[in-house]
């Protein structure tokens, strides 16, 4: 017989919901000095701060003993039987393990010579040893006791699984190949080759293991334990207990603000604060920080700030077209903005459009109107809970109200901004546009008991002027 060893390349279309086992990790640095140019030092020194970042992916590699293996065997009536094996020495930098796979380079599993048409078979069922293998008869063992069929190409049988990394004795797999013919098969050679292959794990990452809102991914929330519904119990480490949710302290790289982070019964993480994100018109956004995919770059037109009142847009008056991004932060409620401000320069979207841009953190997005991260969605689930509870622990919704321009004449404490609802209603935006009216979007609408109108709305339409805080979920 023959052996072949084979890269991941060779497994990829036969592989689904693995990470590729080979590959390279690199990090270029490119200095440039222009020398006719003198540098000139000045007290108003720019400070830049940049960070240098490299991601080393799984790899794993595979090298055998022998590429070949060879067996005399003197036939007898009953059966003669001969075992040989090779070694598969795997190398990898995985901490979450690998697997092993062997099998035929096609779809049969026999050992056939060129002068004959008998065959020395793999097609036995279950587990046989050198007593029980059937005459004219092939297959592989892990302990040289125990023998299986040889597994055919395309079957992904794993004949090894490490799902932590083994000792470097163990990453040395000898696999056994056992052989029994009788007097019946014609004198001859015969062979077939198999090839070895392997996969390394990727490391089983959930929320837990980020350190930055930036890290999120799908993997990383789908990985993390789905909380019961009836729960509002937290913990802040990774557990397969249903019966809390799992909780996380994460930091938005863009200015070092910390936000919790939970897993909820949706089956997604949301941020469970406020945004609170200070809008600077000389500070771009880009899509390796910020929730930007239609668009480069984002720069806003506003800084946000606590004495700009005056220039929000009043409501009924201005075209939503003419309409710049605006926002404040409030220390207590955090970052309140208009739409166009929370969906990064977006104001001319047509009805019933969602857009794609946000200033979330990267992974992460505004909710949508409807359907899987949306907070109709979301509260679903919670449909037990009363009203009063989703602004305690662990969603603490915040009852800011919203934030919008007064005309002067009905200013409240001299402001032509301020806070409508505050201390009874939570108002977020969603980044869905209402149909049949540009100059509206979507929003959550949350009031207390104490309040007014008590009640829930998922799908609120609100002006698009108005301020309103925002959270994210991820994507």
């Amino acid at each position: 017989m023959k052996i072949k060893e084979s890269n991941i390349y060779d497994r990829l279309s036969r592989i689904f919901g693995r990470i590729a086992a080979s590959g390279t990790a690199a990090l270029a640095f490119v200095f440039a000095l222009n020398l006719f140019a003198p540098i000139i030092r000045t007290n108003a020194e720019e400070v830049l701060d940049t960070e240098v970042a490299a991601t080393v992916h799984s790899v794993a590699s595979i090298n055998l003993s022998s590429e070949e293996l060879y067996f005399s065997i003197v036939p007898t009536d009953d059966g003669a039987f001969a075992s040989d094996s090779v070694v598969a020495n795997v190398n990898t930098n995985s901490s979450a393990g690998f697997e092993l796979y062997m099998n035929t380079t096609d779809d049969s599993a026999d050992m056939t010579s060129r002068s004959t048409t008998s065959v020395i078979s793999s097609n036995f069922e279950g587990i046989k040893t050198s007593e029980t293998m059937g005459s004219n008869t092939w297959g592989f063992s892990l302990d040289n006791v125990n023998f299986s069929k040889i597994p055919l190409a395309g079957s992904d049988t794993v004949i090894k699984n490490y799902t932590t990394l083994p000792a470097v004795n163990d990453r040395a797999i000898e696999v056994h190949f056992g052989v029994k013919v009788d007097n019946t098969l014609p004198k001859n050679t015969y062979a077939k080759s198999v090839v070895f292959s392997v996969v390394a794990h990727e490391p089983y990452v959930t929320i837990f293991d980020l350190t930055y809102m930036q890290q999120m991914t799908a993997t990383a929330c789908h990985n993390t334990t789905l909380p019961t519904p009836w729960t509002a119990d937290t913990v802040d480490y990774h557990t397969t207990d249903n019966s809390k949710i799992p909780t996380k302290t994460l930091i938005d790289k863009r200015d070092g603000k910390s936000y919790t982070v939970s897993k909820f019964a949706d089956g997604q993480c949301w941020m469970t604060e406020n945004l609170a994100l200070e809008l600077d018109n000389e500070k771009v956004l880009t899509p390796k920080t910020t929730d930007l995919n239609t668009k480069t770059s984002w720069k806003p037109k506003n800084d946000s700030s606590d004495n700009d009142d005056e220039n929000w847009p009043f409501w009924s008056s201005t075209p939503m077209s003419s309409v710049e991004d605006h926002s404040y932060l409030d220390e207590t409620y955090g970052g309140y903005y208009n739409w166009v401000a929370a969906t990064a320069g977006h104001n001319d979207e047509a009805d019933g459009a969602t857009v794609e841009d946000s200033i979330c953190p990267r992974g992460w997005r505004l909710p949508v109107r409807s359907g899987e991260r949306s907070y109709a969605y979301l509260f679903q689930q919670y449909t037990h809970v009363s009203i009063d509870d989703f602004f305690n622990a662990p969603l603490k919704l915040k009852a800011g109200g919203y934030y919008r321009y007064n005309q002067s004449s009905n200013a409240v404490s001299g402001k032509a901004g301020w806070y409508n609802g505050e201390g009874g209603q939570a108002w977020y935006w969603t980044s869905t546009v209402v149909d049949g009216g540009d100059s509206q979007a979507y929003a959550l609408d949350s009031a207390l008991s104490t309040d007014a109108y008590p009640g829930l709305d998922t799908a609120r339409t609100m002006f698009k002027a108005h301020g309103l805080n925002v959270r994210c979920v991820a994507r």
